[in-house]
């Protein structure tokens, strides 16, 4: 009999130690599972940091090594921003990325663009495009406002996206701001206001563990 009552708490902390995940007591040891889920999330976001400056560095040394577009460098924005990689186009006095009042990009921004979507097409972020104007209101008695203005020039930069190589799937959302997110706050009517910006969204992290377990038992259930 003793030997059997040695055994029988044997027995008893052996099953406990094979039993499914979902089955063993969460007081017996650390959440293991807990800590993967943060590992795998961390892991995750400082790749997609360095894939993100590695596109800003290429989009960089890419005008930077043209003649016809070096000079614009200092228009182009490139910063790792809470939703992703933004690049944006800005104004500068006397050298406008649009003509003044319309939605048509003139030659070299178009160019400019072009090698932006080279770079962005090599990534799987969806991206959004945002145009935005200065404080300027339109005259002469139009229709046509600033919301017009901002929502016609990030459509046109989609359109010029897609031709030079960025699938269409990619796009993720188009929309014009006009003048209610000024780059320069304090300078409402600078031209730096006037610009789009093209943004490489961050991908949602992996799901947790315990989530894409529940998922899958869900997927089993209903099959």
């Amino acid at each position: 009999e003793g030997e059997d009552e040695e055994a029988e708490p044997r027995r008893v902390r052996t099953a406990r130690a094979d039993a499914p995940p979902g089955d063993q007591d969460p007081r017996a040891a650390p959440d293991v599972r807990a800590v993967s889920d943060a590992e795998l999330r961390a892991e995750h976001e400082r790749r997609e940091r360095e894939a993100f400056e590695r596109a800003a560095e290429e989009i960089r040394r890419t005008i930077a090594g043209d003649p016809a577009l070096a000079e614009l460098g200092r228009q182009l924005l490139i910063e790792q921003a809470p939703e992703g990689l933004r690049i944006q186009l800005l104004d500068a006095e006397r050298q406008p990325m649009f003509a003044l009042g319309g939605a048509a990009p003139n030659d070299r921004a178009r160019q400019l663009i072009a090698r932006v979507a080279q770079v962005a097409a090599r990534l799987p972020n969806p991206v959004s495009i945002t145009g935005h104007t200065d404080s300027t209101p339109f005259r002469g008695g139009t229709d046509r406002s600033n919301w017009d203005l901002s929502a016609e020039r990030a459509n046109a930069t989609r359109r010029l996206l897609s031709e030079a190589g960025l699938p269409e799937s990619r796009i993720h959302s188009v929309a014009g701001h006009a003048e209610r997110q000024p780059l320069l706050p304090d300078q409402p009517g600078a031209a730096a206001n006037r610009r789009v910006a093209i943004t490489l969204l961050r991908d949602p992290p992996p799901p947790r563990r315990q989530e894409a377990d529940a998922a899958a038992r869900s997927g089993s259930v209903t099959r």
